[in-house]
């Protein structure tokens, strides 16, 4: 083979490595969404205004810029959200694709904030990045395109709190009548709980609870801020009380800001002093 054969050999080589390369990296994932959480294909319920949030991709390279993109479903379309996710496919210069500004992780194109959603409205958002080249990453709806809707919810998150002493309570409201429960002087007490908005697409956020509260809707009553709640629920401190009646208050809230609430009234009843007891007692305040 003559020199110049080798050279064409190695340029033609050279040539498709770099096509190839840029066919990859045109369809290597770059980012993820991580506000709202991925609920399959249910549409994800979000507030009014909402701070959408993504991230680099696990196992992706960063890219040089970012865009995104908030549509509004047509009100034809129902609950079908695949024509407009198809159009912000095929339209790259789509009305709703924002500009393409730098992505600087921990500083600059990471979220965005909506302005005043439409009460009911469905929506698809999607968030696009590119590389130095240009070369833009593909769509994807388990990762970087996403179906929301704004709704006014009627109910909070399924919450269900058990203990020994009691049959399991649930609620997905804030006015769910008090249980009552009557027990021993010195009875341990502790309650458990678990959460979920299955039922809306929200995501629970936090739980709380306190002992004796007067008043809660007062927030300043409350000395515990919300924590989050693990996915295997929560249980409420060992306690045991002498006497008296006490309340213990257990709330959670969701990602759109709805609550649901549990109150447990309790009863403590003395135990009486114990017979094998009495001859003491009476000991000690037997006349002279």
């Amino acid at each position: 083979m003559s020199i110049r054969s080798c050279l064409f050999s190695i340029l033609v080589s050279a040539a498709l490595v770099i096509l190839i390369n840029s066919a990859l990296l045109a369809q290597t994932a770059f980012l993820r969404i991580t506000d709202p959480i991925f609920n399959n294909l249910n549409p994800a319920v979000v507030l009014p205004t909402h701070t959408f949030r993504w991230q680099t991709a696990a196992g992706s390279a960063e890219p040089s810029e970012v865009r995104h993109a908030l549509a509004l479903l047509p009100h034809s379309d129902g609950y079908n959200f695949g024509p407009t996710i198809q159009r912000l496919r095929l339209e790259p210069d789509a009305p709703e694709w924002s500009s393409w500004e730098p992505y600087i992780p921990s500083q600059q194109g990471m979220s965005w904030t909506t302005n005043p959603l439409q009460i009911g409205g469905k929506y698809v958002f999607a968030v696009q990045g590119r590389d130095t080249d240009g070369n833009a990453e593909t769509l994807d709806e388990k990762r970087n395109i996403i179906r929301t809707m704004y709704i006014v919810p009627t109910t909070g998150p399924l919450l269900t709190v058990t203990g020994d002493l009691i049959s399991p309570i649930t609620t997905i409201s804030m006015t769910t009548a008090a249980t009552e429960i009557a027990v021993a002087s010195g009875a341990p007490l502790t309650f458990c709980w678990t959460a979920n908005c299955d039922a809306y697409g929200a995501y629970v956020t936090g739980y709380r609870y306190q002992w004796d509260i007067a008043n809660p809707d007062d927030e300043s009553q409350w000395q515990m801020p919300y924590a989050t709640l693990p996915d295997q629920g929560a249980c409420s401190l060992p306690l045991t009380f002498e006497s008296d009646t006490h309340r213990v208050v257990i709330e959670v809230i969701d990602s759109i800001h709805t609550r649901s609430r549990v109150q447990i009234i309790v009863h403590v009843t003395p135990l009486p002093v114990a017979p094998s007891t009495w001859g003491s007692v009476k000991a000690l305040y037997r006349s002279p």
